[in-house]
């Protein structure tokens, strides 16, 4: 009798997965602002890496290849309701001026969250690409197969949407 043996990963999987886990979850948080949804995010990205690593390994930034992988899962939305819902919270969160006492980084980040919440997955991919990853247009353009173009015009009205929700005092040069 045959025993059952697990299928092994492609060479170099495991490696880059333990190298690249944290960033990735950190990328993953970003996008769908919960940590389960981000955890489900980044295993559900693991296991298509593993069917598709050889594709992985030959592009010329893998990182850059897996990010794609992760706002097209994300984008599409499978599995990721609360990607696309906002709760009333996290209106309050968005619309309240923040407290000038305490943290002011874990502060900007629960308003940030709250605002990025407001947004459509394909916006906050962009934003968050763009301000939080500080990656450049083209390379934004690329993980979520728009035009450098696109990036900027939807940049630009997802900024104008959520402009109105900061105080004066808030925003930063």
């Amino acid at each position: 009798m045959r025993s059952a043996r697990a299928p092994r990963a492609p060479e170099g999987v495991e490696e880059y997965a333990r190298a690249a886990g944290p960033r990735l979850l950190r990328f993953a948080r970003s996008l769908t602002l919960h940590d389960a949804d981000a955890e489900d995010l980044l295993q559900d990205t693991l296991v298509r890496l593993v069917v598709h690593w050889r594709r992985v390994e030959r592009s010329d930034d893998p990182d850059r290849y897996v990010r794609r992988m992760m706002v097209n899962r994300f984008v599409s939305g499978r599995r990721l309701a609360s990607a696309r819902t906002v709760t009333s919270d996290a209106l309050v969160e968005a619309s309240a001026p923040v407290a000038s006492a305490g943290d002011g980084a874990v502060e900007a980040r629960v308003l940030a969250d709250g605002m990025l919440a407001l947004l459509d997955p394909r916006s906050r991919a962009v934003l968050v690409l763009r301000y939080l990853e500080d990656q450049p247009d083209e390379v934004v353009a690329d993980v979520v197969g728009i035009s450098t173009g696109n990036v900027r015009v939807i940049a630009h009205r997802a900024l104008t949407r959520l402009r109105p929700l900061l105080t004066a005092d808030e925003l930063v040069p």
